[in-house]
């Protein structure tokens, strides 16, 4: 039988693939109209949020007969590597808003995420137990120090953006800076940190909900404001 709590954590965990996947398919049209690669970008990686918690509902697949946590390495091993994906996204999202300097640092997030992943090949998903009769899958990027990549990948772009909120003299270009700097914040907090590692698993609907209202935030930003090609 199925908990309360793991219960309102599914419902959660599958309205936020649901806000993830309209907001991605949402930008992924803006896109087609508009051609901004901003767009694009921001469509990837809701995408990946998307796929990252559509994984996640399926770990905790809800009934005592499938419960593919203990079952398949192969679901937390898309769930891991969404995540990094989800960080490196959000990442290339701000270098491209930071278009002169566009093609020098296109380097840097995309060697980060080829060490992530080359960790995450190299040692896969560990089962282990972490209650009486209760296994969970964790990253070996985890016991390898790894998993602070995708972490740091994340909160990059809160940096760059505190930046552009002060360094922009146009008010209109501030309120879409921080827009986007609390979003990303809320996501990269939310999803790329706590989720990554566990923490505080009591409040993780509330996490979720957070998540979706941080994509739902960038969203707004993103439609609220002008963006050129």
């Amino acid at each position: 039988m199925v908990s309360e709590e793991i219960l309102i954590t599914q419902i959660v965990t599958v309205a936020l693939s649901i806000v993830a996947l309209i907001v991605s398919l949402k930008l992924l049209s803006n896109y087609k109209k508009t051609e901004v690669s901003t767009a694009l970008l921001l469509s990837i990686y809701s995408f990946f949020i998307f796929l990252t918690y559509l994984f996640a509902f399926l770990l905790r697949f809800p009934s005592s007969e499938v419960n593919l946590a203990e079952k398949s390495m192969i679901v937390p091993l898309v769930v891991f590597v969404s995540l990094g994906f989800q960080a490196f996204f959000a990442l290339l999202f701000v270098v491209d808003m930071f278009r002169p300097f566009k093609q020098k640092w296109i380097a840097v997030p995309i060697a980060l995420i080829l060490v992530y992943f080359i960790s995450i090949a190299f040692g896969p998903p560990i089962k282990v137990l972490t209650s009486p009769g209760v296994y969970e899958w964790i990253s070996s990027a985890i016991l390898n120090k790894t998993s602070v990549i995708p972490v740091l990948m994340a909160y990059t772009p809160v940096g760059f953006l505190a930046f552009y909120s002060i360094k922009m003299p146009r008010k209109e270009d501030k309120a879409k800076g921080l827009l986007l700097l609390v979003g990303f914040f809320m996501i990269a907090t939310f999803s790329n940190f706590f989720d990554h590692y566990g923490i505080v698993p009591p409040i993780l609907p509330v996490r979720r909900i957070l998540i979706a209202v941080g994509i739902m935030i960038l969203y707004w930003a993103f439609v609220r404001y002008k963006w050129i090609r």
